[in-house]
């Protein structure tokens, strides 16, 4: 007889399940992973194991796609020498972000077992640990994703080194910030070559169309040319309906025909697009698993809306990234002249179309995008080029905020900056105007969560 479904189990147990068997090597990193195996070894309804894999990816254990189903996460994805820097620098913001905040954490796991799911445990406790004392769930949710996939793509602790985390996780409960714990809490290993054959891995911003307004219109449809050419974006398959559906919602999302807050209703969407209501629903789910939009049971799906607190947190880690990304693109060797090249037209383009009239706002927005995955062939790094993208979409909620006219000026201007630190190899000022551009934004994008939440609050 088969085994009887258990729909006693939470949600969250069902994934811990899953997670364990995976973990202890039940399945090689890049398998396919199937509603059926979670099935047989949880012993849960298919309905129960469908949720579970929406989980899983949420944690960044696996992905989702329409076409190919789930896969848990590819060892090239997880290289331990692109993982390193944006692990450090997350890692490091969270300690100097707790240092100055007073706290009462809980004690630290200090002796971490050697069996791989008990270790990967107390890896997972001591992360929340200083997550909680840094004051930021996000950044405790990027950091668990990052270790969950190094330990799952490198098939064990080869690279993490959970002791050394304990050690730090240690000096954050005492208020201190310790730098030779940090440092040693991820292998210092050799650098790889950058992974610029696989540009299309990274996260696609050239399929936007440009909008025919403006003088900059005919130049910045050149230049998107251009860039999908040099990266071999062509698609060999054509996109899945949900996909395609994802990527219009998104768009519309991005901007601003969809506010923050709004509703993101299935029916409306299948009659518009001329599908039924599963294709919609599937491209909800993927928009839910990447932070976009919140799917709040039966009530529907909703665009994020971010209080000020949670716009300051997502801005202040984008910004850390950026600053890595940039860094990055500086130091990789070997750079095609192409990507130089394409890195002043981009900066070029960004600021005719910033100081154009008559250009809108999606124009600027594409060619931004189109920019940043140049930056992001240049150095290769594609676990950081995944980040981010994930955090590229959450932001770009905000981006009819915070990207009005005065602000694509002085944007563009950073991004001469940016494109100047990276072609001269300054790794040090491609870091700091990194972070600065998306420091910048912030400030706008903050003032107007304040206004929002200042017009919502109840009256004396």
């Amino acid at each position: 007889m088969g085994r009887v479904a258990d729909n006693r189990l939470a949600p969250d147990d069902v994934v811990f399940v899953a997670l364990e068997r995976i973990i202890e090597g039940a399945l090689v990193a890049g398998a396919r992973i199937t509603e059926r195996w979670i099935v047989d070894q949880a012993g849960v309804t298919h309905a129960q194991a469908r949720e579970a894999l929406h989980r899983l990816d949420k944690l960044g254990a696996l992905t989702l796609s329409a076409r190919r189903g789930a896969t848990l996460i590819r060892p090239d994805h997880v290289d331990p020498s692109d993982i390193r820097p944006i692990w450090l620098a997350l890692l490091g913001m969270a300690g100097r972000k707790a240092a100055g905040r007073e706290v009462v954490a809980p004690a630290p796991v200090l002796r971490t077992p050697s069996a791989r799911w008990p270790r990967y445990l107390a890896l997972r406790t001591n992360i929340d640990l200083i997550g909680r004392a840094a004051g930021s769930e996000r950044l405790t949710h990027v950091l668990q994703r990052l270790a969950l996939q190094s330990v799952i793509g490198r098939g064990g602790f080869g690279a993490i080194a959970p002791d050394a985390v304990a050690q730090f996780a240690a000096s954050v409960a005492r208020g201190a910030f310790d730098e030779a714990a940090l440092n040693a809490s991820f292998e210092d290993c050799s650098p790889r070559a950058p992974a610029r054959d696989e540009a299309t891995s990274l996260p696609r911003a050239v399929g936007s169309p440009i909008i025919d307004l403006g003088d900059s219109a005919s130049s910045a449809r050149a230049y998107l040319d251009r860039i999908a050419k040099r990266l071999s974006l062509s698609p060999t398959a054509a996109p899945s309906t949900s996909d395609q559906l994802a990527s219009a919602i998104l768009q519309r999302i991005q901007f601003g025909e969809i506010r923050p807050g709004e509703a993101v209703r299935e029916l409306p969407l299948a009659q518009e697009f001329g599908v039924s209501r599963g294709p919609v629903r599937d491209a909800l789910r993927a928009l839910d698993r990447q932070g976009i939009i919140d799917i709040e049971g039966r009530r529907g799906a909703f665009v994020q809306r971010f209080a000020a607190r949670d716009v300051a947190d997502l801005f202040e880690i984008r910004a850390t990234v950026s600053g890595v990304q940039m860094a990055e693109a500086a130091i990789a060797p070997d750079r095609p002249d192409w990507i130089d090249d394409e890195l002043r037209a981009g900066a070029a383009l960004l600021d005719e179309i910033a100081h154009d009239p008559d250009s809108p706002l999606g124009n600027y927005i594409v060619v931004r995008r189109a920019l940043a995955m140049v930056t992001l062939a240049a150095g290769g790094n594609i676990a950081v080029g995944r980040l981010a993208a994930e955090l590229e979409g959450q932001v770009s909620i905000l981006w009819t905020t915070v990207l009005r006219k005065s602000r694509q000026v002085a944007s563009a201007r950073t991004w001469r900056s940016i494109v100047e630190a990276i072609i001269s190899r300054d790794a040090s000022a491609a870091r700091y105007n990194g972070q600065r551009i998306v420091e910048e934004a912030a400030i706008e994008a903050l003032s107007e969560a304040r206004a929002i939440e200042r017009r919502s609050a109840p009256g004396p």
